[in-house]
């Protein structure tokens, strides 16, 4: 198959889409591109992103992970009571927190490797009971954090435009770009997405990548609740929840080029993807769209990323069969 160009893949269309469309609203509204406005835009990217490398990861292996949103809920309530009620040092929150996510990662691959649910439904399960545990814990209300070490952190930020927490969502995406394209355990991700089977015959261990892909989404998970914890000065599970940034994380990956059966795309088109998803949202609140434009629009874009997905999959069994063809022809001829 001849190699395409960078000019003519499907994540320099989008970053061409993203450009433009950053263009017209801008033209639309000047005031989009304004400090605080483009400030926030990335402290939003802050937390989604970190949730994008994990989600991502996650699909190229063929898995899913539906209860990033509560994990991430979870994390920030086990953090809040333990720095704000308990009065322990930050440090023991922290690492609690992110304890949390690691452990609910470890339930959901029980779940999968030992009792063989499907994924998708089983962490669709896990997604309503870690919710529903920091709902119920906080009764809809939220936790205040003065903590000023922890909160002072979301005031970081580099020439007073780039937050850390943005660093740091650029830095962990690096990270697991290096280790999808550069390691031997990101090379069994995408042959495992791309056909389990074939990788269970070449000896790779299907549930022990499945058990490191499912305790890394509850970390990233966690590290993403934090985030919003700090940005906004409170635990509030609720409010992280009705957030979705698992789904906008989701999305996201599937308009980037993540196939949803595994085994195709990459975490660069999905980066590029959840900026152009934040900016067309952002856009819609700045030229005051009816709200329930704003509201219906990520499902709209979902269905689109999937019909582009369910095209992709139909294009690629037509050169695979057609290759068959051809290769069964050559060999009749020869015989």
């Amino acid at each position: 198959m001849e190699k395409r160009g960078i000019f003519n893949t499907k994540t320099f269309g989008l970053v061409i889409i993203t450009i433009a469309l950053t263009i017209v609203i801008y033209l639309i509204s000047p005031s989009f591109l304004a400090k605080g406005n483009v400030r926030n835009l990335l402290n939003t990217l802050s937390f989604q992103g970190v949730m994008l490398a994990g989600i991502t990861i996650l699909l190229l292996s063929g898995n899913f992970d539906m209860s990033a949103g509560g994990v991430g809920a979870l994390s920030m309530l086990i953090f809040g009571l333990f720095v704000q009620t308990m009065k322990l040092p930050l440090g023991v929150a922290l690492i609690a927190g992110l304890l949390t996510g690691v452990i609910c990662g470890l339930i959901n691959v029980v779940l999968i490797n030992v009792f063989n649910l499907q994924p998708f439904i089983a962490t669709i399960a896990t997604s309503s009971i870690f919710g529903g545990i920091g709902n119920v814990a906080t009764r809809g209300n939220s936790i205040a954090i003065n903590a000023p070490a922890f909160t002072d952190i979301g005031k970081i930020a580099l020439f007073k435009l780039i937050p850390f927490f943005f660093i740091l969502m650029v830095i962990i995406v690096l990270a697991h770009t290096f280790v999808l394209y550069r390691t031997r355990f990101g090379r069994s991700i995408y042959m495992i997405g791309g056909n389990m089977f074939a990788a269970r015959l070449c000896g790779l261990d299907i549930k022990r990548t499945r058990t490191y892909l499912y305790i890394s989404q509850g970390l990233m998970s966690a590290i993403s609740g934090l985030i919003w914890c700090c940005l906004r000065k409170q635990a509030n599970p609720g409010g992280f929840t009705v957030a979705a940034p698992n789904m906008q994380a989701m999305i996201a990956a599937l308009l980037g080029g993540i196939s949803f059966m595994g085994g195709a795309g990459g975490i660069g088109g999905a980066a590029i993807g959840l900026v152009l998803l934040n900016i067309f949202t952002t856009g819609l609140l700045m030229i005051k769209a009816p709200t329930f434009i704003t509201t219906m629009m990520p499902g709209i874009l979902l269905i689109i990323a999937l019909l582009m997905d369910n095209i992709n999959a139909m294009r690629m069994r037509r050169i695979l069969m057609a290759a068959a063809i051809k290769q069964g022809a050559v060999a009749k001829k020869v015989s």
